[in-house]
């Protein structure tokens, strides 16, 4: 497994991996096109995990966007997503590691996400790792329902890939 920043190259396959990792009700009548430009004005912050294993072969298995939040002391989960042939090997903790690791690495003693309120499998996976629902997150454009928000207090990492992941505090 390879994790490095996305490129524009990425972009297409980016809104495909995250069409198929959510249902249409995340991203409701957004097309592939509206997906990438989402993705792309977050550029700087977007990385990949790709799957090397296969001679030739760049396989696009995760990607996570982690934006720095300064005037909230916090680092944001914007997306993680695993494509759902991928599910349940992992990979999902993979990037959530590396997004912790970065958000600490960086100065931020917290690094926080929004859930929907329906989205019990995603609910149970922060649970488990530490997360702590703290209120309501308000909703924007591109959400469809009630969302909330969940927080997790970060100790200082054991490496330091703030510098690759552009997180500065």
């Amino acid at each position: 497994m390879r994790y490095r920043r996305a490129t524009p190259l990425d972009w297409r396959d980016l809104a495909r991996l995250v069409r198929a990792a959510f249902p249409v009700a995340s991203f409701g009548p957004m097309s592939d096109g509206q997906i990438a430009w989402y993705c792309r004005e977050l550029g700087p912050h977007v990385r990949l995990l790709l799957d090397d294993s296969v001679a030739f072969s760049r396989s696009l298995v995760g990607a996570s966007i982690v934006v720095p939040r300064p005037a909230q002391r916090c680092a944001w989960l914007e997306l993680l997503a695993v494509a759902p042939g991928q599910q349940g090997r992992g990979i999902g903790q993979q990037l959530l590691d590396l997004a912790e690791a970065a958000t600490s690495s960086a100065g931020f003693p917290h690094l926080d996400l929004a859930v929907a309120t329906h989205n019990e499998g995603a609910i149970r996976f922060y649970e488990r790792r530490g997360y702590h629902r703290v209120g309501d997150e308000p909703t924007d454009a591109l959400d469809r329902g009630s969302r909330w928000r969940y927080s997790k207090a970060l100790t200082a990492a054991t490496f330091a890939p703030s510098a690759a992941l552009g997180l500065q505090a």
